[in-house]
């Protein structure tokens, strides 16, 4: 089997995702020995008679369809589970709206190798404009959370800090908390954690998962991968999803309040 998988959460975004894996078909040799496992929570027939009918097409795709809205962590901890094997060194989670831009699991999965004090990898995130998208942070504190969500235009230095605007993105470093967007995690590390905390439905399970990877290993951005990310900030449009992200910061800063790891 694989030596890589790549997961691929998808709800109501089967044209995002099957563009997605067009992109990982045509940037990655067939050499590199990898599968790619779709789990639908859409709960939407259509939706998954359309992923049906685009994996009968691809040797190495699957789809496992839920029968309910499962979110994103443990859409993913699904997605291990059916698609994983002994084989599997390298678990890859990716967005449904992630495009490749060159052999991006080629070159993280030979950091990795290369890099066995890292669990976990993450590419150069773009915005289809090309500029770097800010999806590499410091540890959350409540504070920037707060100034973030409400106050986004004020103590530019800070954010710009905590969303490490002075780091040289031309260089590998590590990173506190990277967006779930796209990371190459170890899979045994990714075994031995349980994976995504499923307590969290949506938002914060990736910045839960950094904090417990580091405990492993650390997160590195790795500047020569590199995809475009359409980041859409959904719960800053939609009211339900703001509450949900809320819902979120205060599970999370509840679970970490009386916990330390060094993220340095």
């Amino acid at each position: 089997m694989a030596e890589v998988l790549i997961s691929i959460v998808n709800f109501k975004t089967s044209k995002k995702t099957i563009a997605a894996i067009g992109s990982i078909l045509a940037n990655t040799p067939w050499e590199d020995s990898y599968e790619i496992g779709i789990v639908d929570n859409s709960e939407d027939e259509a939706e998954a008679e359309r992923l049906r009918e685009f994996v009968r097409k691809c040797d190495n795709v699957s789809l496992y369809v839920a029968d309910y809205n499962l979110g994103f962590g443990a859409g993913n901890n699904m997605a291990f589970t059916k698609f994983a094997d002994r084989d599997t060194k390298y678990f890859v989670i990716i967005n449904p709206d992630i495009v490749f831009k060159n052999n991006c699991l080629g070159v993280l999965k030979a950091f990795l190798e290369k890099h066995q004090e890292f669990s976990c990898a993450v590419p150069k995130l773009l915005t289809p404009e090309g500029e770097i998208l800010k999806a590499y942070r410091r540890q959350p504190t409540v504070t920037d959370m707060f100034l973030r969500r409400f106050t986004p235009h004020l103590f530019k230095k800070r954010a710009a800090y905590h969303t490490m605007q002075d780091m040289d993105y031309s260089k590998p470093f590590k990173v506190p908390f990277a967006q779930g967007s796209f990371l190459m995690v170890r899979a045994d590390v990714y075994e031995e954690l349980g994976g995504f905390d499923e307590d969290f439905f949506l938002y914060m399970e990736d910045a839960d998962l950094c904090r417990r990877l580091w405990a492993k290993g650390a997160v590195c951005y790795v500047p020569t991968a590199k995809a475009v990310h359409e980041w859409e900030r959904g719960s800053g449009k939609n009211i339900k999803l703001f509450l949900l992200h809320l819902k979120s910061m205060v599970k999370y800063f509840r679970k970490w309040n009386d916990r330390n790891i060094n993220l340095n």
